[in-house]
């Protein structure tokens, strides 16, 4: 049966009826009273079967998806983390309404290592990447909140609105109405500063406690930091990354780095949740909201493991095949030329290739004159698309559709393609099956 907070669970009740039902929770040897004020009222939550079972599903979805992981390659792996932690950014700016593109933050991903700056969410990028490092990050202190939010969003903040920069002197000195993206009323920032600060401290005292479960932790302190509002611009952004980065200290950074996309398919019941728990009438009680937004995160988790594991079947499938494919066309291929080719096929299921000639040769041990050859004998099974100047090798899965990306991407097949509609590596794997390949 669904668990109701205060709220939902008395609105049939008398004054006095609600009144004990508040009482008997708040009381019950099964709450956790957290010390941190809404409307008066001093916030718990139950431990109830509904939370508990819900913890342990994730706890069981994660080792589940951990046992997954340890058998896909890990540049397979690699590839699929590093396109995840940028739909992440994507997704989190799109629950704002923020316009952003894959390309920009790609684009400031792949610049880190080179020590560039000023790329529009390099701040978001470079934190979001010490998330999948598993690097810690101070949260222990208000200075620590501020220096985050100052590394992580300060400057797409001022891009957006510079009169949004925070000017208290740790958060913000105005008051501040939150709402949902499309406009709907949600509740004020708390306000003067010095109760911002206060009721910041009483939030990193339930994050930093070591008596309560990471993921109950996480669920609790994005509430927290959504009632505080402590900038004006940019705390839905910086509680989702927060709340990613503790749960990445104990689960899969893969499912982690997908919360957003989860969050952004569910957002009215997202807003929902922050509007039910700061009624007056909920009394302080959390429950509902923390089993709301575990819910997301076992989703996430969930779909994580979906996705990895049709990803990993087809992995399984081609590989075999393709190896036997160069084994007949292409014999006498050293292993760095084979191993090459799988990670074409790699980065064909699980990320989106970078491989231009330089880095095919450099993965083959060859020069370009003898990799562009090996490429050219192979050309049923690869082709290249165009990034500006350069030529990105792939592995065509599906001839048809390769067709179409090589026609969008204004590029031509190296040699003439195989028959539309066919698919090299699975017409190999036929053969294979009907004893044609031996």
């Amino acid at each position: 049966m669904k668990y109701h907070d205060v709220r939902t669970a008395g609105f049939e009740m008398t004054p006095s009826e609600k009144r004990e039902l508040y009482e008997n929770r708040y009381n019950s040897e099964a709450a956790i009273r957290l010390g941190f004020p809404i409307n008066g009222y001093d916030a718990f939550i139950l431990l109830n079967g509904e939370l508990v079972s819900l913890v342990s599903s994730i706890y069981q979805m994660d080792k589940k998806l951990s046992l997954l992981i340890s058998r896909i390659p890990p540049d397979a792996m690699d590839q699929f983390v590093t396109n995840s932690l940028i739909d992440e950014i994507q997704q989190s700016n799109e629950v704002e309404n923020v316009n952003s593109t894959r390309k920009e933050i790609k684009d400031a991903y792949t610049t880190l290592a080179s020590g560039s700056r000023n790329k529009r969410f390099e701040g978001m990028v470079r934190k979001y990447a010490l998330l999948r490092m598993n690097e810690d990050i101070p949260l222990a202190t208000c200075s620590d909140i501020r220096n985050l939010y100052n590394d992580f969003i300060l400057d797409e903040v001022v891009r957006e609105n510079p009169d949004d920069a925070p000017d208290g002197v740790i958060f913000r000195k105005n008051p501040v109405h939150v709402s949902e993206s499309h406009g709907e009323d949600i509740h004020d920032g708390l306000f003067p500063e010095t109760a911002i600060v206060k009721a910041m401290d009483a939030a990193l005292t339930v994050l930093n406690s070591e008596t309560m479960d990471d993921t109950i932790r996480a669920a609790l302190f994005h509430y927290f930091f959504g009632y505080i509002h402590p900038f004006y611009n940019g705390n839905g952004r910086m509680s989702r990354f927060i709340s990613s980065y503790v749960l990445s200290r104990q689960f899969s950074n893969a499912a982690c780095l997908r919360t957003s996309y989860v969050i952004k398919q569910h957002r009215s019941r997202y807003y929902e949740l922050f509007r039910h728990a700061n009624d007056k009438q909920n009394m302080g009680e959390l429950t509902e909201f923390v089993i709301g937004y575990l819910l997301f995160f076992r989703e996430a988790v969930e779909d994580t493991y979906q996705i990895l594991n049709e990803k990993y079947l087809l992995y399984q499938k081609y590989e075999k095949t393709l190896k036997a494919w160069l084994n007949k066309r292409i014999p006498g291929l050293t292993t760095g030329q084979v191993s090459c080719f799988v990670y074409l096929l790699q980065l064909e299921l699980f990320g989106e290739s970078d491989a231009d000639i330089q880095k095919v040769a450099s993965l083959m041990e060859c020069g370009r004159v003898t990799a562009r050859k090996i490429l050219s004998e192979a050309n049923d099974i690869v082709y290249f698309s165009k990034d500006g100047r350069k030529q990105i090798w792939h592995v065509r899965l599906d001839v048809e559709n390769t067709e179409d990306v090589v026609r969008a991407n204004g590029a031509k097949a190296p040699v003439e393609p195989a028959p539309m509609g066919t698919d090299p590596i699975g017409a190999v794997q036929g053969d294979l099956l009907n004893g044609k390949i031996c």
